[in-house]
């Protein structure tokens, strides 16, 4: 990719690709984008996302302490026993892009990766989970996560992973 500087627009919401070289947009539609970074190993990952869209209406949240509830369930229920052993979490609304979003920090070890050949790898997820300021049942999710590091450039991808989670901007719904 080589247009960093123009901001990917959602409803309700944009963001710019992340910086830095080697990265390429895998996914991207209305409501998603999925970046991978290069790297020149096979089991060493490096990825950035954003996922958004509307609640289930069987889901109920009526505040934002509810929201923020729903968000650790589904975190901690997205570390799939078959694939993923659970190591860690941590959940906080400080220093956030809004009062309405939470930060979070996942790790696991990743236990059937296949060019792994059975050695337990690393999985380490870090972004924000927020509704949108206007409504509570649009849901943004933003991360960066990295798997079998870290390596010599894991530093300088988690400070691109940082810059692009940052960089969200809520715009007016439509």
């Amino acid at each position: 990719m080589t247009d960093h500087d123009t901001p990917l627009q959602f409803n309700g919401f944009h963001v710019k690709p992340p910086g830095g070289e080697n990265w390429y947009r895998f996914i991207r539609n209305d409501g998603n984008v999925l970046f991978g970074k290069r790297i020149d190993s096979k089991v060493h990952t490096f990825a950035a996302l954003v996922h958004s869209g509307m609640l289930p209406a069987g889901i109920a949240v009526g505040s934002i302490e509810d929201y923020f509830a729903l968000v650790k369930k589904i975190k901690r229920a997205m570390i799939s026993p078959k694939y993923l052993r659970f190591l860690e979490e941590e959940y906080v609304t400080e220093n956030t892009p809004g009062r309405t979003c939470i930060r979070y920090r996942l790790k696991a070890e990743a236990i059937l990766a296949p060019q792994a050949r059975g050695v337990p790898l690393t999985l380490e997820i870090n972004g924000f989970s927020c509704t949108h300021p206007e409504s509570l049942r649009t849901s943004i999710d933003i991360h960066y996560s990295e798997r079998g590091g870290p390596g010599p450039d894991s530093e300088g991808m988690r400070r691109e992973g940082e810059e692009f989670i940052r960089g969200i901007v809520f715009t007016p719904l439509k």
